[in-house]
């Protein structure tokens, strides 16, 4: 009877558990989010919707007190104006403004899905840099200015669709697209039907300087990210495995004649090699977190 009493408390204890795991949230009042959490969500969200206004607060509380939260909806809410200290961009005096993504306001996430606001106009300078885990992001038509180094250090960010027929504009004159976007990964982008040549304009021209030979690792399309691109490529869904011994990242599943490139955080390529067998051992250069790149698929692996 007591097994069964203490198996029945651990049934129920995982059920709470799972139950929290997923909440939507319609916030009354900017800057009150947190007031619809309890102390035991804040380590236990991983999937958030939130509806209703928001401000900085709200952005500084997602990104710092939510630690494990992974998908984030907030397509439906409204960004209203916030004056003060000890938000997303630190201890400064900072004007947030309305219908804006602020900066850092995702900085150093462990986010996998992010859907912004339909109503937004503008995303700040590092709005969302260092969240390695984000594999796609979609860019509503309504943002007409961006910051620079938008996605520095994410570095499985493969795909991003743009979904205004014009680029957004920035404050400062860009000549490459990794000063604009702040991405050094093989990436495609991709823009609305019809709108090609104004994104492939030099940056003197009113583009965003696609033919900079810099660029080279981005690939400029017409369209929309598919369902089936959004999915994230892991290590259970890719046909490469790759797995540490020691310091060494081993890659196997390859084709002879496959290209296989390791990154680390900064977007330094450390090793680039075309494979002569179906596996390799790279020996890596220090403790860290790196990115191993073999044709469109991207995965993790942990030194």
């Amino acid at each position: 009877m007591k097994k069964l009493v203490i198996l029945f408390l651990a049934i129920a204890l995982s059920a709470s558990i799972q139950a929290a795991l997923s909440k939507t949230v319609p916030v009354a009042k900017a800057g009150t989010l947190h007031t619809y959490f309890t102390a035991g969500e804040l380590t236990t969200v991983t999937d958030l919707t939130v509806t209703g206004s928001i401000d900085a607060r709200d952005f500084k509380f997602m990104r710092d007190t939510l630690t494990v939260l992974a998908k984030l909806n907030i397509s439906a809410v409204n960004i209203t104006a916030f004056s003060g200290t000890n938000q997303t961009v630190g201890a400064d005096y900072y004007e947030y403004n309305a219908n804006t993504i602020p900066s850092l306001a995702f900085s150093n996430t462990i986010l996998t899905q992010l859907l912004l606001p339909e109503s937004i106009s503008t995303i700040e300078n590092q709005a969302i840099i260092n969240c390695f885990n984000l594999t796609y992001i979609v860019i509503p038509a309504s943002v007409t200015k961006i910051g620079l180094s938008l996605f520095t250090g994410c570095g499985s960010l493969s795909k991003i669709q743009f979904n205004n027929t014009q680029p957004a504009i920035t404050d400062v004159t860009v000549y490459t697209l990794r000063d604009l976007l702040g991405i050094v990964y093989p990436c495609t982008i991709y823009v609305p039907t019809g709108s090609f040549a104004k994104y492939f304009k030099p940056v003197n021209g009113g583009g965003w300087g696609f033919t900079d030979p810099t660029s080279s690792n981005f690939t400029l399309q017409e369209g929309v990210i598919t369902a089936s691109k959004e999915s994230r490529i892991d290590a259970s869904e890719s046909k490469y495995i790759v797995s540490r011994h020691g310091n060494n990242a081993i890659i196997s599943g390859l084709t002879i004649g496959e290209s296989a490139t390791i990154y680390n955080l900064q977007g330094t390529v450390i090793y680039n090699q075309v494979a002569n067998a179906e596996s390799m051992a790279v020996s890596l250069p220090a403790h860290g977190v790196y990115v191993v790149r073999v044709g469109l698929e991207s995965v993790k692996v942990v030194y």
